[in-house]
């Protein structure tokens, strides 16, 4: 069904890539890419001096299986130490979602420079994609008992 969503609002609107004069850009993954680096800093602040405090997931303990962001914490240590392949492994979809912050970020300031267009696509198809990644991941989460 997504897939002929998609591509039925592809057809009709002819292109994904929108003039940038169209509509005013807001840049978003330039704001997304600053508050992820204040908190990268903030959380290597607390890291550092043995400040964060774990208490475990509060899901897991009533559940018994791990909530959809089981594992962010030890997701961003490892970021900090650069092992992207760790980051990766202890949760999927945040691990990715924060690689794609600057990518959003570099983006939107080529569009505000006017090098390219900016990138749209139809909302049903992210909100689709979204569920997908969303259910993939705790799954993944589950089956690795992260």
């Amino acid at each position: 069904m997504l897939h002929w969503v998609c591509n039925n609002h592809i057809a009709a609107s002819h292109s994904m890539l929108t003039p940038h004069n169209d509509k005013k850009y807001t840049p978003f993954g330039v704001v997304y890419s600053v508050i992820l680096l204040l908190c990268m800093v903030a959380f290597y602040i607390l890291v550092s001096h043995n400040n964060v405090p774990y208490i475990g997931c509060p899901f897991k303990m009533i559940t018994g299986i791990p909530c959809p962001t089981c594992g962010a914490t030890r997701m961003s240590y490892a970021f900090l130490h650069l092992d992207i392949v760790k980051a990766v492994l202890y949760n999927p979809m945040l691990a990715l979602g924060l690689l794609a912050i600057p990518v959003w970020g570099i983006h939107d300031i080529m569009v505000l420079s006017g090098k390219i267009r900016p990138i749209t696509l139809p909302k049903q198809c992210i909100r689709w994609g979204v569920v997908g990644i969303f259910v993939l991941n705790w799954a993944y989460l589950i089956i690795m008992k992260i």
